[in-house]
């Protein structure tokens, strides 16, 4: 069996790459000086951040926590991540784009688009449920949590990334990328308001969900539904 096109892998890890090294969410060698006197780089800040997010919820950490964390002033937090908002989106990006990066190796490993499509589906909600700033996310504030992930930016990267995971010989990129979005819609409601209907909780169940489900889905934007 011939693995995944290696010129559709390499676009794929370029497109992942460039996303992580991107404005805020490159890990920056640029760093501030802590009240310890040790030298906080960008990404420091950032680590301290997530660390406040998981701990008090997006909503309830202030500038001043993640300052305290961090070990330099609020002025500092301003000067070299934004305000909050822009904080709180920079690191669940950040979040997405290191999953995207890891799943890299999963795209040349597998020949047909819908073993990409399930095993990727796997792979992202076993990741999910391990990941503890998604989880307390999901504990703190779900609802806040869906609309992060669905930003629009945010999200056409990952459509567009996901596109590239399911293209083939046999189906265009823009084919790929309405089932990329309608799948990944889905998915993100699935992991954000758990369903015991439709659960999700082990690699098995999400197989079974995307097989059953996602696979037509693919396979309806191919012009091939069996």
């Amino acid at each position: 069996m011939k693995p995944h096109r290696t010129g559709s892998a390499a676009a794929y890890a370029t497109l992942v790459a460039g996303w992580l090294d991107d404005g805020r969410m490159a890990l920056s060698t640029v760093s501030a000086t802590s009240t310890s006197g040790r030298k906080a780089s960008t990404d420091d800040l950032f680590d301290a951040a997530r660390a406040e997010f998981i701990r008090y919820g997006f909503r309830r950490t202030s500038m001043d926590d993640i300052a305290r964390r961090a070990g330099v002033s609020s002025r500092t937090i301003y000067r070299r991540l934004g305000d909050k908002d822009e904080i709180v989106r920079a690191v669940v990006t950040r979040e997405v784009a290191n999953f995207l990066d890891m799943s890299v190796a999963v795209v040349g490993r597998l020949a047909k688009p819908e073993e990409r499509l399930v095993a990727c589906v796997a792979l992202s909600t076993s990741e999910w449920l391990r990941n503890d700033l998604a989880q307390a996310a999901l504990v703190h504030e779900s609802e806040f949590l869906l609309t992060l992930i669905q930003d629009d930016e945010m999200f056409e990267h990952l459509v567009q990334a996901f596109a590239m995971v399911l293209a083939g010989d046999d189906m265009s990129l823009d084919n790929a990328a309405e089932a990329a979005e309608l799948i990944l819609r889905a998915l993100a409601t699935l992991m954000t308001s758990p369903s015991s209907r439709l659960p999700i909780g082990t690699p098995e169940q999400s197989r079974v969900i995307a097989e059953t489900y996602f696979v037509p889905i693919l396979q309806a934007a191919r012009g091939q539904r069996a």
